[in-house]
């Protein structure tokens, strides 16, 4: 996703940008400083205090003047943070626990940066409607849940470009497209540590077409199929650019790509993707 023609926020690279920026942040309300110039997002981190740190920063863009912008504000929750803003960035500063489910509405079109830290979602799920990237610029970032982890619904699209999530107990999958939307993973590393697969596209039993688009990865289910297609959507595997690995450690049948409808799937590149069982069972 674009911001705007300048940075691209989407794929992580905009740390290595070097461009002059002026930020104003602000804290209850009230510029807290401003008319400082950084080169690069690090900077723009560095410019808090460690007691703000604690919190969640949220910047988004203006551009004036041929002069990009970045009007940054500390929030005390995820949820005030996405409730504030229809476009930005989401960075994260410190571990963070979530208590209910975190939504973005179809208006919404954000990026979130794990940046190296953990959210905790305690049963509770990301659910989107809009647009939704997610980065991990630290590569050490992580979305657990005891349940889902992400959900994408209606038309949402939802974009994963790293981080790892995991999925530890009940029945379900560990990342949901569950209505007519897209998710597109480009990267980042998939588990399931319970019964349940890495990544489900549709409803079982319900005919909805959700698109699933995956472009790299490590995919691994403990106990069920790690990708699977229960109704009429379609799923595009492709290592053209990115390997994919893809396993289920199920000892019984549980193939790791799993068709199991009128669906398509789609697996192709010019790298193998490796796509392992525990069972004889053809994949």
């Amino acid at each position: 996703m674009w911001i705007d023609d300048k940075v691209n926020f989407s794929d992580g690279s905009f740390n290595d940008k070097k461009f002059s920026i002026t930020v104003n942040v602000y804290a209850s309300g009230e510029v807290i400083e401003n008319s400082d110039v950084y080169y690069d997002i690090d900077s723009v981190i560095d410019s808090f205090s460690e007691e703000e740190l604690k919190e969640v920063v949220m910047c988004s863009n203006i551009e004036s003047n041929n002069t990009l912008y970045y009007d940054c504000v500390v929030y005390e929750t995820l949820e005030e943070a996405i409730e504030a803003r229809d476009k930005g960035v989401i960075i994260l500063t410190n571990d963070k626990t979530a208590n209910k489910n975190i939504e973005f509405s179809e208006d919404k079109e954000i990026v979130v940066d794990l940046n190296n830290h953990i959210i905790d979602l305690k049963g509770k799920y990301f659910r989107n409607y809009g647009t939704l990237s997610i980065n991990d610029s630290g590569n050490n970032g992580s979305i657990v849940s005891t349940g889902q982890a992400l959900n994408n619904s209606g038309n949402g699209k939802l974009i994963v470009n790293g981080g790892s999530y995991n999925r530890s107990t009940g029945t379900g999958t560990t990342v949901y497209n569950e209505g007519t939307g897209k998710i597109v993973i480009n990267d980042g590393v998939f588990t399931n540590s319970a019964n349940g697969s890495c990544v489900q596209n549709g409803v079982t039993g319900v005919e909805n077409g959700g698109n699933v688009e995956i472009n790299g990865g490590v995919f691994i289910s403990y106990n069920f199929s790690a990708i699977r297609n229960p109704s009429i959507g379609i799923i595009n595997i492709d290592s053209t650019n990115n390997p994919i690995y893809i396993t289920s450690l199920a000892k019984a049948w549980q193939p790791a790509v799993h068709n199991g409808a009128t669906g398509t799937i789609n697996i192709g590149g010019s790298e193998a993707n490796k796509c392992t069982n525990n069972s004889s069972d053809t994949i």
